[in-house]
């Protein structure tokens, strides 16, 4: 299995006419938070059921299918690395969050750093030091702000609130960016989610 494998048969599932109405959603028109997102129009569970032959695909051919200008391709990419951190050895856990990182500008959505950052950040994070996450929260991209408070999930799922509460701190007191959009908003709005959960 190769990166083309992968890509083909991504394409070979688009539905340009669902693409659209999936690329309003996302927000992807001019000066909106997604501009310039290419969509397929494959369901996400669709995306997820293509991807189960390749979770065992090399690093090298995951990273060759991030770098694509496609929204699903990337979600796929993502999803696979997911998959091979939670199931690799130490080697290849810091190769993967060591990756995800160099590729911060390939997660340039919501649902991208929702499908990862938790399981790639949080985890690798969990018993490491997590001042990078106060650097990232501070960061005038959107998406490495989100990345930042979507790690704190991994901990809190193990009752360790502290990263949530110091990133909020920060956060909420955000202003509005030059956009009139709220600089934080989708950080706040996963703020918000987490503070809700028991």
């Amino acid at each position: 299995m190769t990166a083309a494998d992968l890509t083909a048969k991504l394409e070979a599932m688009a539905d340009p006419e669902r693409a659209k109405a999936v690329a309003r959603f996302f927000q992807c028109g001019p000066g909106e938070y997604g501009e310039g997102d290419q969509f397929r129009g494959i369901p996400v569970p669709i995306v997820r059921a293509a991807i189960r032959r390749f979770r065992s695909l090399p690093l090298p051919e995951i990273d060759k299918v991030l770098q694509s200008p496609w929204h699903e391709d990337r979600l796929a990419s993502l999803s696979l690395l997911a998959h091979q951190f939670e199931r690799g050895d130490e080697a290849t856990r810091k190769s993967i969050y060591a990756l995800y990182v160099q590729r911060f500008d390939r997660t340039s959505n919501w649902d991208l750093v929702d499908t990862s950052a938790p399981r790639i950040v949080g985890g690798w994070l969990a018993d490491r030091d997590r001042g990078v996450l106060t650097k990232w929260a501070k960061s005038p991209r959107l998406w490495t702000r989100r990345v930042a408070v979507l790690a704190t999930l991994f901990f809190i799922r193990q009752r360790d609130f502290d990263d949530l509460l110091r990133l909020a701190a920060m956060l909420l007191g955000d202003r509005a960016n030059g956009t009139g959009e709220t600089r934080t908003i989708h950080a706040r709005k996963r703020l918000a989610g987490s503070r809700r959960r028991p």
